[in-house]
């Protein structure tokens, strides 16, 4: 049985530009597991289940037959822009930011045999809460509102300012202010890394998933490598250890 987590039906349409704007199976939740006595809705969500599959299927098949092809997340050619294929036990929320809404998905942050870059590259995934096809967890206020709301736009919005200005660009000193800027930014990205995963404990609730996404950061720090990206879709996996 196949359990979808999440699905942008965004990137769909932009790896498949034919599919419909209104696609049939957005908002809904649990489509894929049917349950109770067959009626008007459960149809609904059978077809709507079958919907997702073809069109992820199709859009996988594009993407890995396309110049831009996935690469594994790990690799290191792994870029920004560059669409990723990921299995790791993560954990995930919404949480609120600015009277807006964001899901994030952690990984877990210790190596084990089945998953041996855990802690060194922290695989960060974040997307659209409405996009979430099972039910939703509390919003966070606290730590996860910051990890969106401040820190990483603000690294951002720095990191524009700066090198778009052409006579810093050219100015040593204000290279070297780039540089320190940068280096203080991404450990502090690090840090709320670490503070999302102390608030979702995946060590205990991180469930092995896997997907397709579009990488939005890949982000050095003194500790380790943080990979933000932003899924095309998640699905609950068995662990590779299960023989699943």
């Amino acid at each position: 049985m196949r359990e979808l987590v999440y699905v942008s039906d965004a990137k769909l349409r932009q790896v498949l530009p034919g599919l419909p704007k209104a696609s049939a199976f957005r908002g809904l939740e649990g489509s894929l597991e049917l349950k109770g006595p067959v009626s008007t809705g459960a149809k609904f969500e059978k077809k709507a289940a079958k919907e997702i599959d073809q069109s992820l299927g199709k859009a996988v098949d594009t993407l890995e037959k396309s110049s831009r092809a996935p690469l594994w997340f790990a690799d290191p050619e792994v870029r920004p822009g560059t669409w990723t294929h990921f299995e790791a036990p993560m954990a995930y929320r919404v949480i609120s930011f600015h009277g807006g809404e964001a899901l994030v998905f952690v990984d877990a942050d210790a190596a084990t045999p089945e998953y041996p870059t855990g802690g060194r590259l922290r695989l960060l995934l974040h997307g659209s809460a409405p996009h979430l096809l099972e039910t939703r967890s509390g919003p966070d206020r606290e730590s996860g509102g910051r990890l969106r709301g401040s820190r990483w736009h603000e690294f951002a919005e720095m990191m524009r300012l700066f090198l778009t200005d052409d006579a810093a660009a050219k100015d040593p000193d204000a290279a070297k202010i780039i540089q320190d800027y940068s280096e203080f930014y991404a450990s502090r990205i690090w840090e709320d890394v670490q503070n999302l995963t102390r608030t979702l404990q995946p060590e205990y609730t991180a469930a092995w998933m896997a997907g397709y996404a579009r990488v939005t950061a890949r982000i050095p720090t003194a500790d380790g490598v943080v990979l933000a990206a932003s899924p095309l879709y998640v699905e609950h996996i068995d662990s590779p250890g299960s023989g699943g």
